[in-house]
């Protein structure tokens, strides 16, 4: 989102935004009582222009994310990726361009795909099965019970590569499907597993 308003009370939560420079001129504007117009610098001319951009996350990766296959033909996470919305707020405080999605490259659409994910592991636990088995979300489905116009942009878009794709149909049912030997290989786990 670029912001050129001195509106910096709203970020004293989100300091931290992977931006160096944007973390440091909002803990100096913070204690300041009269802010300063917000500037930050073009990393591709290297001066300084009016405005500055803040982050914000549509998916984290704690949340659950639907499945697809790989380009490999494989299971795997899909999570948008290196996609945006772009906000933009002028001097004035008016809303200029508000979550505005690039178009996708290939014509098809909104720039909004999910693309397959190979999240690394720093965890002595994993997800439990229910993280993919019987989840509406990790079926494609999207996070609420119902899907009305406000909940559109959590629902899953294909990925932007021909061979790679969301669960079909058959693959989103025997997902949600209990068969006995699952549940008898969860009972055994939840048996056996230390807690």
């Amino acid at each position: 989102m670029r912001d050129d308003s001195p509106d910096y009370g709203k970020w004293a939560r989100l300091l931290i935004q992977g931006d160096p420079y944007l973390e440091g001129f909002l803990r100096k504007e913070l204690n300041r009582v009269a802010n300063q117009p917000p500037v930050s610098p073009d990393w591709l001319d290297g001066n300084m222009k009016p405005g500055i951009w803040y982050s914000g996350w549509r998916a984290r990766r704690w949340e659950f994310m639907p499945l697809g296959l790989d380009s490999k033909g494989k299971y795997a996470v899909l999570r948008p990726r290196y996609q945006y919305f772009v906000s933009y707020i002028d001097k004035n405080g008016d809303v200029v361009l508000d979550s505005v999605a690039p178009k996708r490259g290939d014509g098809k659409g909104v720039g909004w795909a999910f693309m397959p994910y190979r999240p690394h592991t720093i965890s002595p636990v994993g997800r439990k099965c229910e993280g993919c088995h019987l989840n509406e979300t990790a079926a494609g489905r999207g996070i609420f019970r119902a899907n009305t116009c406000d909940s559109e942009l959590f629902l899953p878009s294909p990925p932007a590569i021909d061979h790679m794709r969301l669960l079909n149909k058959k693959e989103r049912d025997r997902l949600l499907r209990v068969t006995e030997e699952y549940r008898v290989k969860r009972f055994l786990d939840e048996l056996t597993t230390t807690r």
